[in-house]
């Protein structure tokens, strides 16, 4: 598991204190809830093909987090929290 620079940013603005490693990350998601699976799409309508992300809640620390898991190796892309949706952003 790699943590891009994105999450590794995102975690510390929205959860504080130090960005955990791969492993936990990799952790957390084993005892996560799926709401959605990652895949890859080919045939779309405007002819590219894209990636869905994965996305997993984890209860005991009350995030979203959103990895990539059709590529290789995966990838941890944002973390989201409750109070994101009460400044407005959409998830």
């Amino acid at each position: 598991m790699r943590l891009t620079r994105h999450f590794m940013t995102r975690w510390q603005e929205r959860m504080g204190g130090c960005v955990p490693t791969p492993e936990l990350i990799r952790q957390l998601v084993h005892r996560a809830v799926v709401l959605q699976h990652g895949r890859r799409v080919e045939k779309t309508g405007f002819g590219r093909p894209y990636t869905t992300l994965s996305m997993y809640w984890v209860p005991e620390i009350d995030v979203v987090m959103k990895i990539d898991e059709v590529s290789y190796p995966h990838c941890a892309v944002t973390v989201i929290t409750p109070d994101v949706r009460r400044c407005g952003h959409v998830l």
